[in-house]
């Protein structure tokens, strides 16, 4: 089925009850029989997890929130420097102008409503898909220390390149948590994005974000699991322009842990 129709027939379709029915089932034992076609369509790479066998996992979901072999992501230690938070595809790195990144020609990211709270600064904007293939758990970019969690209901449209492209605001109008950092580099930003099938995004002790917006670990180090999506997603970084020299492109592939940024000499 072609990813326009996927959109077509999903913008008639009751999202959240779907995407709570496609949960349930992620979830349930019943789930078992369809993950080896799930690891061989996407092409799963089981060998990089902590249980690399197939039959080790009781679930879709189960698979889906895998934890890796810590060797296999290596954190990066330049010191003061910005490490992606998780394996996707850099969808977009770039400035934005009054609070809109120009992310999409005719669909730019409008910070005000993606962030929930006035934004009219000029920032950088990082947007790190996460295909249903990709490791699910998110980490924290730099050392710091949560100051904010705020969970903003929405719906929930997947977020695959041509649904996108199709959907207007699709970022804006996801639910969404917005998790504010204090880092020595300044304030950042991190905005974990809803997806269909992804009600649930959730901290490392297992517990839903929404429920509890209270970050069970505040002070965060480099690379330490921050939480994790039941199903692929996208996450939104944003900085104050100008404090970081990104060593990333748009349409780059990177993994958990790798230097995506460093600090720029005057702000030293």
């Amino acid at each position: 089925m072609k990813d326009a129709l996927i959109v077509s027939i999903l913008s008639i379709t009751p999202k959240r009850l779907a995407s709570s029915l496609l949960g349930r089932f992620a979830h349930a034992i019943l789930s078992k029989p369809v993950m080896r076609a799930y690891v061989w369509l996407y092409g799963v790479n089981l060998s990089e997890a902590v249980r690399s066998e197939l039959h080790e996992y009781t679930s879709l979901s189960d698979l889906f929130t895998r934890a890796l072999k810590p060797s296999c992501r290596p954190i990066d230690p330049t010191e003061n420097g910005l490490v992606s938070p998780v394996d996707g595809t850099v969808a977009y790195c770039g400035p934005s102008n009054n609070g809109r990144a120009p992310f999409l020609d005719g669909r730019p990211i409008d910070l005000s409503n993606l962030l929930s709270r006035p934004v009219s600064t000029d920032d950088d904007v990082v947007v790190l898909y996460l295909s249903p293939k990709d490791y699910h758990r998110i980490h924290s970019p730099i050392d710091g220390e949560i100051k904010r969690v705020v969970h903003i209901p929405g719906l929930r449209f997947p977020v695959f390149p041509s649904a996108v492209r199709a959907v207007a605001g699709l970022f804006e109008n996801n639910e969404r948590v917005v998790i504010d950092l204090e880092t020595h580099n300044g304030p950042l930003t991190l905005t974990m994005v809803a997806a269909f099938g992804v009600g649930h995004m959730l901290w490392p002790d297992g517990t839903t974000i929404w429920r509890n917006p209270q970050a069970p670990q505040p002070n965060q180090t480099s690379g330490e699991w921050l939480g994790t999506f039941d199903l692929g997603s996208t996450v939104i970084l944003t900085v104050p322009r100008g404090t970081l020299n990104w060593q990333i492109t748009s349409g780059e592939a990177v993994q958990m842990g790798q230097l995506i940024a460093t600090r720029t000499s005057h702000d030293g």
